[in-house]
């Protein structure tokens, strides 16, 4: 995993030249986000060559260009579920954490294809996702 700027462009470039098949990256840190949007830099058009999805929704996420398509976490909920397990360790006696799981809202804008639905109205798009997390 790079640990620089730089080596995020270099990791995402280097994916792109050697792996022409792949046409979608997931990009986690928030001040790295523009690094994959840059796709074009290695002949890739977003959304239409490469689909690009971030992971924790920010404002960033909506002054890009494209937009950023971003997985919104429900830290709320996570944090929830984290004190739950911690108390129950703590009151019951336990000695291992329990699965909890915690949602996160897809919220669809430029740097995805469409997905085609009925009654599309356009604009960014929001999907309810659960995921597990425990131990």
């Amino acid at each position: 995993m790079p640990d620089s700027r730089a080596g995020v462009a270099a990791g995402f470039a280097h994916c792109l030249r050697n792996h022409p098949d792949v046409d979608g990256l997931v990009s986690i840190p928030t001040a790295w986000r523009r690094r994959p949007m840059q796709g074009h830099a290695a002949g890739r058009r977003v959304p239409d060559d490469l689909q690009v999805v971030g992971v924790n929704d920010s404002l960033i996420a909506a002054a890009v260009s494209p937009m950023l398509t971003s997985m919104r976490l429900r830290h709320a909920e996570a944090g929830t579920a984290a004190v739950e397990m911690i108390l129950g360790l703590l009151n019951e006696g336990r000695t291992t954490a329990e699965h909890a799981t915690v949602g996160y809202d897809l919220v669809r804008r430029e740097s995805t294809r469409p997905v085609p639905q009925s009654g599309d109205a356009g604009g960014p798009h929001l999907t309810r996702h659960s995921r597990a997390m425990g131990a």
